[in-house]
């Protein structure tokens, strides 16, 4: 029998291992449980076949099945509240907190006089803050006029034992010291001027021209150059004259104005570079010169220099040949050119003294 027969025959065994085995085997079974689900419980569970080779029908064997599930979905539900019972604890019971009574607002007077006392609370804390402040920062200014007093002292301590060093140096320590530090002065210099040299771009030197003598050329062309620059330059400074208002000045003297005789004012040019210089000397520490005659200076000069030249003499003195020189020729240059000196320094007139008593 064909599927669609077994459909519509009204003694077909739909529901049953038969009505499978007979040829209904699709969805279309109109039993509550189709053929196939029978066959496939029927030949995979165990206890549903058992009952139905007993010859209990499905509907009886679902209806078992249905109050079994429903007595044990009542037994789990048992179980599990049983369960939640047993795990259930008591939770102790909290005493109720009184209630904090109940304050009452203050009224508008007493509000504004805590704000006038507040207030005045921030009045006094800010005027005491005021006052410190001012006491620290008055105690930070003594305390720095103090320091500077002390340092005050103390750099004029050390300049006076400085000038004090410097008094009771020997002339020879002297001497060295300014050989040393003029040493240093050029030192310094050349190194300023090779650093200015490097920054500056370099300029094409004319040659025969007196900036090419002032940029460094020691040519011939540019030495002459320069010499006739020079020359023009004082002989237009001569006819310009010096300005009446620089007679008797440092710059006066600077200017030119070098002979006491020809000078306008009084004091001379000479007399106030004079002067100037000897105080700036004083002010640097140096002290005054001792002046002593050079008459017989000279003549032991004279006599010397009959046995060793000029060159020898310096040397043993220690002084420059130059200076030697002068002692007997005077000036080099200027307008007082071959004026001899009438005084010189007691050092310098002591070393010479002493070289004509070891040759003598």
């Amino acid at each position: 029998m064909t599927t669609a027969t077994a459909l519509f025959d009204p003694e077909f065994p739909h529901g049953t291992v038969q009505g499978f085995n007979d040829g209904c085997r699709g969805g279309q079974c109109p039993a509550a449980m189709e053929c196939r689900t029978v066959h496939m419980r029927y030949s995979g569970d165990y206890s549903f076949r058992k009952r139905i080779d007993a010859g209990m029908s499905v509907s009886e064997i679902v209806e078992l099945e249905v109050a079994a599930a429903a007595e044990g979905v009542s037994l789990v539900a048992a179980a599990r509240r049983a369960e939640r019972e047993a795990q259930r604890v008591a939770k102790p019971r909290v005493e109720r907190a009184t209630r904090k009574p109940r304050v009452e607002r203050a009224t508008p007077e007493e509000r504004e006089q805590r704000r006038v006392e507040r207030i005045e609370r921030k009045r006094a804390e800010h005027a005491v803050l005021t006052a410190e402040r001012r006491a620290a920062r008055e105690a930070v200014v003594a305390a720095r006029i103090a320091a500077r007093a002390i340092e005050r002292e103390t750099a004029r301590t050390e300049r006076a034992a400085e000038r004090a060093e410097r008094a009771t140096l020997t002339a020879a320590q002297r001497a060295q010291d300014r050989a040393t530090k003029t040493e240093e002065r050029r030192i310094a210099v050349a190194e300023k001027r090779a650093a200015r040299a490097l920054l500056r771009t370099p300029k094409p030197i004319i040659h025969g021209t007196n900036a090419g003598f002032a940029r460094g050329c020691t040519c011939e062309p540019c030495g002459e150059a320069h010499r006739a620059y020079h020359r023009e330059y004082a002989a237009r400074r001569r006819m310009e004259g010096i300005p009446a208002e620089n007679h008797g000045t440092p710059y006066g003297y600077q200017l030119g104005c070098k002979n006491r005789e020809q000078c306008p004012a009084e004091p001379t040019c000479a007399d106030a570079s004079l002067a100037e210089e000897n105080r700036r000397r004083r002010e640097q520490g140096i002290p005054e010169r001792e002046l002593v005659d050079a008459a017989p200076v000279r003549a032991h000069i004279v006599e010397l220099h009959k046995v060793m030249p000029y060159k020898r003499i310096g040397a043993l003195a220690g002084i420059a040949p130059k200076d030697i020189r002068r002692f007997v020729t005077g000036r080099d240059d200027g307008p007082r050119k071959g004026e001899l000196a009438q005084h010189t320094d007691r050092t310098k007139a002591e070393r010479i003294m002493a070289v004509v008593g070891q040759e003598s």
